[in-house]
């Protein structure tokens, strides 16, 4: 569990300095860190981290939004 939170933590930040250096590939890690977020709330879940859900959720339609527009364009 742990390990799998160093994940979703490293790729969340990663994903931020992409995301504010205005590259494209923050999506794939953007993704990949929700996903796996998204593994540990429900593996653990608890009705405080809905919040969350919410978040990781926004974070993957962020992502899928870039990945299809790049994919358009």
């Amino acid at each position: 569990m742990v390990a799998l939170g160093a994940v979703a933590s490293a790729a969340f930040v990663v994903a931020g300095v992409g995301v504010l250096a205005h590259q494209d590939w923050w999506a794939s890690l953007g993704a990949l860190g929700a996903v796996v977020s998204l593994a540990l709330i429900v593996a653990t879940f608890t009705p405080w981290w809905i919040f969350a859900v919410v978040i990781n959720l926004a974070v993957l339609y962020a992502a899928w939004a870039t990945i299809s527009r790049g994919a358009d364009a």
